[in-house]
């Protein structure tokens, strides 16, 4: 069971990066092209939750 979830999820990812490749120019791969990037792994849902709506808010602050 975990092999073939494991199995779909690599595919998802794979398909997700060449869609974006392909109709961007850009590569998934390059983090220049992440305005945010965070470790769930080791950071946890909640934090990376109240991080994300934090520089969400920020953001919107320095736009106005």
């Amino acid at each position: 069971e975990s092999r073939k979830a494991e199995t779909f999820i690599k595919k998802a990812d794979k398909r997700r990066e060449t869609f974006y490749n392909v109709n961007t120019g850009r590569m998934w791969q390059d983090k220049d092209e992440y305005s945010l990037c965070l470790n769930s792994s080791s950071l946890g849902d909640e934090l990376c939750a109240e991080l994300i709506v934090q520089a969400f808010n920020k953001y919107n602050e320095a736009q106005s």
